[in-house]
C-alpha cells in the first residue's frame, strides 16, 4: 500500500460516531475491531513500533480534523487495553505510559527474520544489529529500519527458540544466527555454557571458536544418543 491517507486504511475514520464509544456491546465490539485494525495497519504502513501515552493527542489515527473529531483519554485507554489483550502491545514501564506496538507477534517476527536469513544462506554467520536494521541488503525486508527496541524483542524470541544468540563486542551489538538444527538440538542449546553468559567477549574470533567447539560437542552427544537408540 502506497497511500498515506488514514481514510484509505478505513472509511470509518471519516465517520463521526467512530470516535465515540458506543453503548451497545455488539456495536462496541465491532467498533473496537475496526479501531484495532486501523491502528495496526497504520503502524505497519509507517513502521511505528513504539507508542507514548503522553503523545496520544498527536497520534494521527486518534484525530480527524476534517470532521473535527478526536478520541478522549478514556477511549484511548480502552483501545490500548484491547490491543494488549490481543497481544498487539507490550508495556515497557510499570506506569503503562510507553509500549511496543506489535502488528506482528514476536513469534511471527522471529520467523520472518529467520526465513530472510535462511533464504540468503546466511545461517551460521555473525551480523551486527546495524547491518540487519539499516544495511543496504535489508532495504526490501519488512524489518528494515524498525525500532531497535522491537528488534531486540524479536532477537530475544530467536534466542528462546535456540536459533540465535546476541552479544556485544567493542561497543557494537551483534547476533549469531545458527544453522538449522534438529528438535533435540534446539531443546538442548540452552545448556551450552557460552550461551548462558551475557558478558561481552573481548575477542570475537575466540568467542566464535569457543561456540563452534561447544556446538560440535553437543552434536556429538546427540549422535551418540541416536546410535544407542538404534541398537
Amino acid at each position: 500500500m502506497t497511500s498515506t491517507k488514514i481514510s484509505d486504511l478505513s472509511w470509518y475514520h471519516d465517520f463521526p460516531p467512530f470516535f465515540t464509544l458506543q453503548p451497545n456491546l455488539d456495536t462496541r465490539r465491532k467498533q473496537l475491531d475496526g479501531w484495532c485494525s486501523l491502528i495496526l495497519d497504520y503502524c505497519r504502513l509507517k513502521k511505528v513500533c513504539t507508542f507514548d501515552v503522553n503523545d496520544a493527542s498527536k497520534f494521527p489515527p486518534f484525530f480527524n480534523a476534517k470532521i473535527n473529531r478526536q478520541l478522549d483519554n478514556n477511549f484511548i485507554q480502552i483501545l490500548l487495553e484491547e490491543l494488549r489483550s490481543r497481544g498487539h502491545i507490550e508495556w515497557e514501564d510499570k506506569n503503562k505510559r510507553r509500549c511496543l506496538i506489535l502488528w506482528k507477534s514476536p513469534e511471527e517476527w522471529a520467523k520472518t527474520i529467520y526465513q530472510w536469513i535462511t533464504s540468503r544462506g546466511m545461517n551460521g554467520t555473525v551480523c551486527t544489529f546495524y547491518e540487519l536494521l539499516h544495511g543496504d541488503d535489508t532495504r526490501s525486508a519488512e524489518f528494515h529500519n524498525i525500532d531497535p527496541k522491537l528488534f531486540r524483542r524479536i532477537l530475544n524470541e530467536l534466542e528462546k527458540r535456540g536459533q540465535a544468540t546476541t552479544f556485544s563486542e567493542n561497543g557494537a551489538d551483534g547476533v549469531h544466527i545458527f544453522q538449522m538444527v534438529d528438535e533435540v538440538t534446539k531443546k538442548t542449546l540452552s545448556n551450552i555454557p557460552l550461551l548462558k553468559t551475557k558478558a561481552s567477549p573481548r575477542d570475537g574470533e575466540q568467542w566464535r571458536q569457543r561456540l563452534k567447539e561447544e556446538l560440535q560437542a553437543l552434536i556429538q552427544v546427540n549422535l551418540r544418543k541416536t546410535r544407542k537408540s538404534l541398537k
